[in-house]
């Protein structure tokens, strides 16, 4: 079953939805260089920041897939029409008033200068009335630098100001 996840900015309208993958090493490990840079070079700019996110993650997303039709290729294989549909798959846009669709396991919320990691409450399966940002909870703050800001993940809270950072692979190491 895929992991999916929506990714707010906060101050946009809008979410940007991802099918799979959506567990939080592997969308930091994503998203974190970007609104690095990003905000580096032009601050607090939701719509631009969201556009650059979805951009971001689809050109990412698209040499992934021609990666994999390649491999098939060169085994002699053909992936079918699921190879012509992929590339078109896996992310979308929506607009955000409140609620999501429900099955997400992860909510990100892109602040202006970290990200928030939710976890939705009850996870797979929250019917779409209850699917909003006061049904989740807040699991990690990380600063756009990868550093630990609060990791509540755990059954015991911890405060890591500085000390763990998110590095190759999204994987947070000891600094």
């Amino acid at each position: 079953m895929s992991t999916r996840c929506q990714i707010l900015v906060d101050g946009h309208s809008a979410s940007i939805y991802r099918h799979s993958d959506g567990y939080p090493d592997g969308v930091l490990h994503d998203l974190l260089p970007l609104v690095r840079e990003f905000t580096a070079v032009r601050g607090n700019d939701p719509e631009y920041l969201s556009a650059q996110i979805v951009h971001h993650l689809v050109a990412r997303h698209r040499r992934e897939i021609a990666q994999l039709k390649k491999g098939y290729k060169d085994r002699g294989e053909t992936m079918g029409r699921l190879g012509d549909e992929l590339p078109y798959l896996g992310y979308g846009v929506e607009g955000f008033s409140g609620t999501f669709h429900g099955d997400e396991a992860y909510i990100y919320v892109v602040k202006q200068d970290h990200v928030e990691v939710r976890e939705t409450v009850g996870g797979f399966g929250v019917s779409a009335d209850s699917a909003t940002l006061a049904n989740t909870k807040v699991i990690r703050r990380v600063g756009f630098d990868g550093a630990m800001i609060v990791d509540l993940s755990s059954s015991i809270s911890r405060v890591r100001r500085g000390q763990g950072r998110l590095g190759q692979g999204g994987r947070s190491r000891a600094g």
